[in-house]
């Protein structure tokens, strides 16, 4: 009997089992709806049309996505379409792509904004208003009676709880309790701005409007630091002092510089040197762009100025990767002549129009700013700018060491402002000159949610050693000049010393 029931056993095992390996893989080759992916469905600039709305369900259900979140974006190099938010069009296409969805089977939702900003309006009291959650800390040592205010933050705040708790042991141990100090050299790396040539770009206002110029220059003149002419052009004689020209032509005596392409075009003489000026005068049509580059030396290596819109633009490529700032300048009129003049100290680059000073930077856009020693002396008001490293740039170390191993479990900043990140590694040695690698950090700064000042942090595995080396080896955000923080630290693991 016992042998009869055994087998009857084994063979329903069998059966389940196998029944069970098959749905399974049934499961990955047609998952069930509530497993499909979802995905942001942006429809740029109102351009979208029943047809393309068709178009992109039928692919989405092609591979397997199973809702789409619909967003408008005003945004990228799409042209403006007819599909206005609450218009009678929008209404029309709004319900075709819900009956397309229906008949696809893929599930639709709406967001009322971007995501990365704010939602609300005027209607929006701030007590209703988005908000985050935000802490004070106040350290008390007992036993004691505690009879004092608390801090409160200044605007729209309110107390939603507080808690006391027996701070966990060996919290307020810090890393000077390990006889910590730091070390980090400077980077004096070559201005971007000078060691290549001079050149200019521009972009059509449209695709197929080439024969409406969206920038003009009438002149260029470039001074060194002595007031020495290095090099001038008024273009009377066409343009056989440059090089990747493209279609860049001569209109009216200016030039229209019609290479959207990198590089720019660029003068065939000597590079900028390290102190110049540069006179020219430039016109930007309405809706058109036009660049002023420097330190041209091929198209993966260069800065330039681009000017649209009221807007001066800074770039800077190094090995084929971009950082950028904007400024918002008032004299940048369009559809006018405009005097500008660019001036390079070696330290610093300004910008004039007319006699007016619109914009100032540091000319070394990858150097060292401010020394180590502001990452730890306590005080918020006092800054170190890591340097922005590219492509084959050198990589940045920062040192930490101490007189007895110190056990490390995550490493936090304290970032100036938003935007902004380096990636690095952690490495470890017990003797400072054996380094062994701990982890890969990525601290940065986004502007979705963050707030100036929030602290970054990034966990690592537990590591105890006398040195640690925090290692920049790039900027992981494309307009990334560099990480600017007010303190730096080594988080020690939570046990008792």
């Amino acid at each position: 009997m016992k042998k009869i029931f055994l087998c009857a056993a084994l063979c329903l095992f069998l059966t389940t089992g196998a029944a069970y390996a098959d749905a399974v893989e049934d499961g990955f080759k047609s998952p069930p709806k509530d497993t499909q992916p979802g995905c942001y469905w942006y429809f740029f600039k109102d351009d979208v049309t029943k047809d393309g709305i068709t178009k992109d369900l039928e692919a989405m259900q092609r591979v397997g996505i199973g809702r789409a979140f619909i967003g408008y974006i005003n945004q990228g190099a799409n042209p403006v379409g007819d599909n206005h938010v609450l218009t009678e069009k929008w209404w029309e296409r709004l319900e075709h792509t819900f009956l397309e969805a229906d008949r696809l089977g893929i599930d639709i939702g709406l967001f009322n904004c971007p995501g990365w900003s704010q939602s609300g309006g005027p209607w929006i009291t701030p007590d209703r208003s988005m908000r985050n959650l935000v802490d004070e800390e106040v350290r008390v040592t007992g036993p004691a009676e505690f009879n004092d205010i608390l801090p409160v933050r200044e605007g729209y705040f309110e107390t939603v709880k507080v808690l006391a708790f027996p701070a966990p042991a060996g919290e307020t141990v810090t890393m000077g309790d390990y006889g910590f100090a730091a070390s980090g050299p400077s980077q004096d790396a070559p201005s971007p701005f000078t060691g290549g040539r001079v050149g200019f770009r521009s972009t059509l206002r449209h695709p197929g409007d080439e024969g409406n110029p969206a920038g003009l220059v009438k002149r260029i003149r470039v001074l060194d630091g002595g007031g020495n002419v290095v090099f001038e052009d008024d273009f009377a004689s066409g343009l056989g002092n440059w090089r990747d020209t493209g279609d860049s032509r001569i209109e009216d005596g200016a030039l229209h510089p019609l290479n959207a392409d990198n590089p720019p075009m660029h003068n065939r003489r000597p590079g900028l040197p390290e102190q110049f000026t540069l006179e020219t005068t430039v016109k930007i049509n309405p809706g058109g762009l036009l660049g002023i580059a420097f330190g041209v030396q091929d198209a993966q290596n260069c800065a330039f100025w681009q000017v649209s819109k009221g807007l001066l633009r800074t770039h800077v490529k190094t090995n084929g990767q971009y950082a950028m700032a904007e400024y918002p300048v008032a004299a940048l009129v369009e559809d006018t002549w405009l005097d500008v003049r660019i001036a390079c100290d070696g330290e610093t680059v300004r910008t004039y129009v007319g006699e007016a000073l619109v914009n100032e930077q540091a000319a070394r856009t990858n150097a060292v700013e401010g020394t180590v020693e502001a990452l730890f002396d306590g005080d918020p008001g006092t800054t170190f700018t890591f340097p922005r490293v590219r492509g084959n740039d050198a990589p940045f170390a920062l040192d930490f060491n101490f007189d007895r191993p110190f056990p490390v479990q995550s490493v936090i900043a304290g970032p100036v402002g938003t935007r902004c990140g380096v990636s690095g590694e952690l490495l470890a040695s017990d003797d400072g000159t054996d380094w062994r690698k701990v982890a890969d950090i990525d601290l940065f700064h986004g502007h979705q949610g963050a707030k100036i000042g929030d602290p970054m942090a990034a966990a690592v595995p537990a590591t105890t050693a006398r040195h640690y080396r925090f290692q920049v080896t790039g900027t992981p955000d494309n307009r990334t000049l560099g990480l600017a923080v007010r303190k730096m630290e080594l988080k020690r693991r939570k046990e008792p010393v």
